[in-house]
């Protein structure tokens, strides 16, 4: 039997970012700091659901072509510290900025606490064609399933 065949009903869940439960001693562990690691995680904060956000704000990054954390030069919490210096100036082209504006949310919530609705708000807003529950097209060649 023919693997697409099998497969008529395809359900996609995405990580659910912040969502984490958090730490309650500072991390005594953390061994390598990563380019989706949070500033403030690698700062030796305890892990909150803001690091979760933050690492979903600093995935974004390559999925549009920007690379903040690349330096050979500097360590990799200088480079988070550049880059929460400015966000804004590392997404130059109009249409990615709401990753910086998101990834500034991100850090306000720390402080003042979180919202569901702002960032909903903002992912509406950034694309605003696109509905959350909306179906998903794709198809299945040769095995493999493809997301259109």
């Amino acid at each position: 039997m023919d693997k697409s065949s099998i497969i008529s009903n395809v359900v996609v869940t995405l990580i659910d970012f912040g969502r984490s439960i958090p730490e309650s001693t500072p991390n005594n562990k953390l061994r390598k700091v990563l380019f989706q690691t949070s500033l403030s995680y690698a700062r030796g904060n305890p892990y909150t659901r803001f690091d979760d956000f933050m690492s979903m704000g600093y995935l974004l990054g390559p999925s549009v072509g920007v690379h903040p954390f690349l330096s050979e030069t500097r360590t990799a919490v200088q480079t988070k510290e550049d880059f929460h210096a400015d966000p804004l100036s590392y997404f130059a082209k109009e249409e990615t900025q709401w990753i910086a504006s998101l990834i500034m949310l991100f850090e306000r919530q720390r402080e003042e606490g979180y919202s569901y609705d702002d960032i909903s708000q903002l992912f509406h807003s950034a694309i605003p064609d696109i509905e959350p529950e909306s179906s998903i097209e794709y198809e299945v060649l040769n095995g493999l399933l493809y997301i259109n």
